[in-house]
């Protein structure tokens, strides 16, 4: 008799996002010519159970997985560890495996800061002069298209990387039909 075991593990995805729901898929193989019960622990999937698994088989495990809302560390490698590990036991042979898939959780996060650098009170005919400063506090790159009601379209086509910070300076000229006092 000649006892073997092994387990392998994947997911259908590598990145998701909160509230999405990915597919774990556990393996586990029978390697050996003899008949075996093999213990099965993941706790992320809540499996912990024997299985009997013919010689030469395996038996399959898939289970749905929602990413829970909650605060993820921006740029970890990993956000998202799914291990598993099975053992079986056979006479005095006694063997062990493991398997991890790792999913990592995208973080998106902009923020968007304006400010005035010029003096006023301001009158019709005067410039006002805005700095627009937009970061990605996220961990993925983002990109679309950056509107402000009054300045119009500060960037037609905006595309900021993970962690950069990208400022516009864009003047506005006060118009005489402009209320007061000027919102922006």
């Amino acid at each position: 008799a000649h006892p073997c075991i092994d387990v392998l593990k994947s997911v259908n995805v590598t990145t998701a996002n909160m509230g999405d729901w990915i597919q774990f898929n556990v393996t586990v193989v029978n390697c050996g010519d003899v008949e075996l019960s093999i213990g099965v622990e993941d706790f992320l999937l809540g499996i912990d159970e024997f299985v009997t698994v013919p010689a030469g088989q395996k038996v399959e495990f898939l289970r749905d997985y929602q990413v829970p809302m909650g605060t993820f560390k921006p740029g970890a490698p990993c956000d998202i560890v799914n291990e598993v590990e099975i053992n079986a036991t056979y006479g005095d042979w006694f063997d062990t495996d493991f398997a991890d898939v790792c999913v990592d959780i995208e973080n998106p996060c902009l923020q968007l800061f304006k400010t005035i650098s010029s003096t006023g009170p301001y009158r019709a005919g005067d410039v006002i002069t805005y700095n627009i400063t937009l970061v990605n506090c996220g961990d993925v790159d983002m990109a679309g298209v950056l509107n402000d009601a009054l300045l119009g379209n500060v960037s037609v086509d905006v595309s900021i990387d993970a962690g950069e910070t990208i400022t516009w300076i864009v003047e506005y000229t006060v118009k005489a039909s402009d209320l007061s006092p000027l919102c922006n």
